[in-house]
């Protein structure tokens, strides 16, 4: 992991290149002037921002004016950007966002980041979001990435947060990357296969790109845990509406007595524990995320610890590696938390031999829960 030193040190050698954009926060904007970093320059704009947001090694990513919603095509309070479904424009409400309870969003950051060959970096959440239910899943910076920095947003709490342009919502860690044999060619590959290479906020505000060009769209099969997720969020709804509608037909067309009408009205009074019932249910659904475990150099084995709110689901945690990661072997457990709706991970990972630098290795984790 560099120092700040050394980052400044990097960036004055043009091995690592911030850029922020002007105007991000202005709807009416039209130039979109682009601020390349040096640390030099405290009193530009890029520097300002630099500034503000570089602290001991990390540098504070911060959010970008559109987001992308998995779970709402449509919302109340929000407007879509140019008509696109899912797409939201924070500067058309107030430069903010409410991110609903359970809702998970894609968002782009305001930086841009440029690295050459020698030069990777890791993202991670901040503590302050994650302790109040707000989760950003960890990610890899590629050598000779170049563009905007794409994060995942997830709130897990039950409680609405509101986001704001420039909000700081993670935090990017820079990495020497000795010995690579990659090069310009390298690069040229990587720009053919990565969906958002290249992405800046000149080519989507300015130049019409998409902002969120993802590879993997959901599938049809997603349909019905769609529909499912909608009946449970408007079951009281359904199934007084069921009720009325069941009455007024059973009244129209057989005319029943008062007796049989008092007794339909009785019967609404099961609608508490109707919820209460999907509540267990929505509470016994697995729980997925990430844990990224750094095995430090010279090493063999490293342990990362992690406490979730995971209602009752404790039963069993099943963990997997992505690709790249075959040597490393996976351990993991989960134990009682500080709360009894808390749990407590616990992960270890092994590898054969040590490495020369620290390895970061992102974990998925499933939790599985009780029936």
């Amino acid at each position: 992991m560099l120092s700040k030193t050394e980052v400044e040190q990097a960036i004055r050698r043009g091995e690592i290149r911030l850029t922020y954009t002007s105007g991000l926060e202005n709807i009416s904007e039209t130039e979109y002037m682009t601020n390349g970093v040096d640390p030099g320059q405290v009193d530009s704009l890029a520097g300002k921002a630099f500034g503000q947001n570089f602290s001991g090694n990390r540098l504070s990513l911060t959010l970008g004016p559109l987001v992308y919603s998995h779970n709402y095509k449509r919302k109340w309070g929000r407007k879509k950007y140019k008509d696109t479904p899912r797409v939201f424009d924070l500067r058309s409400s107030k430069n903010t966002v409410i991110v609903q309870p359970g809702e998970s969003m894609t968002v782009n950051t305001a930086e841009e980041v440029e690295f050459d060959k020698h030069i990777g970096g890791l993202t991670f959440p901040r503590l302050t979001h994650a302790t109040a239910g707000l989760v950003l899943s960890a990610s890899y910076i590629d050598p000779l990435w170049s563009g905007l920095l794409v994060l995942e947003l997830a709130n897990l709490s039950d409680s609405p947060i509101e986001l704001r342009i420039g909000e700081k919502i993670g935090a990017l860690h820079f990495y020497r990357v000795d010995n690579t044999s990659l090069s310009q060619n390298d690069k040229d590959v990587f720009q053919s296969k990565s969906h958002h290479f290249g992405l800046t906020w000149q080519g989507i505000l300015r130049d019409g790109r998409e902002p969120f060009p993802f590879k993997k769209r959901p599938s049809p099969a997603n349909t019905l845990r769609q529909v499912r997720t909608w009946a449970t969020a408007h079951l009281p709804t359904i199934i007084t509406g069921g009720f009325v509608l069941a009455l007024f037909t059973g009244t129209f067309w057989l005319g029943q007595t008062s007796q049989d009408v008092a007794e339909a009205l009785r019967a609404s009074e099961t609608v508490p524990s109707l919820e209460a019932r999907v509540e267990k249910v929505e509470k016994s659904q697995p729980l997925a995320g990430t844990i990224t475990v750094v095995i430090p150099a010279g090493q063999t084995t490293a342990t990362a610890n992690q406490e979730l709110e995971t209602g009752n689901r404790k039963s069993t945690i099943l963990t997997s590696l992505n690709q790249g990661y075959a040597d490393v072997e996976a351990r993991a457990n989960v134990s009682s938390g500080t709360e009894p709706s808390r749990t407590k991970i616990s992960v270890q990972l092994t590898v054969p031999e040590a490495s020369l630098l620290d390895r970061p290795v992102p974990v998925n984790f499933v939790i599985t829960g009780d029936n």
